[in-house]
Parts: C-alpha cells; sequence; structure tokens
C-alpha cells in the first residue's frame, strides 16, 4: 500500500508540473505574439506618419531613403502611395535600396 501511494503522490506531481509548465508556456506564446503585434502597429504608423509628412511638402523628421524602401519592401505601403508628382523623387530614390532589400528578404 505504500508503494501505491507513493507513485500516486509522484503522480500528482508530475500532473502539477506539466500544468505549470503548459500554463507558462502558452502566457510566454501571448506575451511574445502580443509583443510582435505592438511593433507592426507601431512600424505601420510610422510609415503612415512618415507618408502623411512626406505629402504635407514640409517634412518635420528627416525620412531617409531606407525609411521609405523599408516601409514598401515590409509591405505597410505600396509604390503607388508615392504617385503623387511631388513624392515621385522619394520613390525614384529609393528604387535600388528597394531592389537591395528584397533580394535580401528573399535570400533569408
Amino acid at each position: 500500500m505504500d508503494n501505491w501511494l507513493k507513485g500516486l503522490i509522484a503522480a500528482a506531481c508530475v500532473v502539477v508540473i506539466a500544468g505549470g509548465a503548459y500554463f507558462a508556456w502558452n502566457d510566454y506564446r501571448d506575451r511574445a505574439e502580443a509583443k510582435r503585434l505592438a511593433e507592426q502597429r507601431g512600424q505601420q504608423m510610422m510609415c503612415d506618419t512618415m507618408l502623411t509628412e512626406l505629402k504635407s511638402g514640409k517634412p518635420t523628421h528627416d525620412w531617409r531613403i531606407l525609411h521609405v524602401a523599408g516601409c514598401i519592401v515590409d509591405g505597410y505601403l505600396n509604390e503607388s502611395d508615392f504617385s503623387p508628382s511631388e513624392l515621385k523623387p522619394y520613390l525614384d530614390q529609393a528604387q535600388d535600396t528597394i531592389k537591395w532589400k528584397r533580394q535580401e528578404k528573399a535570400g533569408s
């Protein structure tokens, strides 16, 4: 009877440890997903802000060609967003960087 009771206690310990590990792993995954989504929202907001400021004609930030290329390659903006004639120079300057970033992304 003593061995049976020891086995039952050991099984209960295994269940408690496994349950705790399961809940901890789910919490970790949920936090990682929330962080990833927050980073995506931040990138989307940055790209939208950049485009709005570029359209206004008076950019308040020093938006670089790398930002334009990154927003296009990552899918937050597309090339048609730069179709107004005043935004065309930004897209033209970014074309080489866009090609490079797309090749880099396809390679990884």
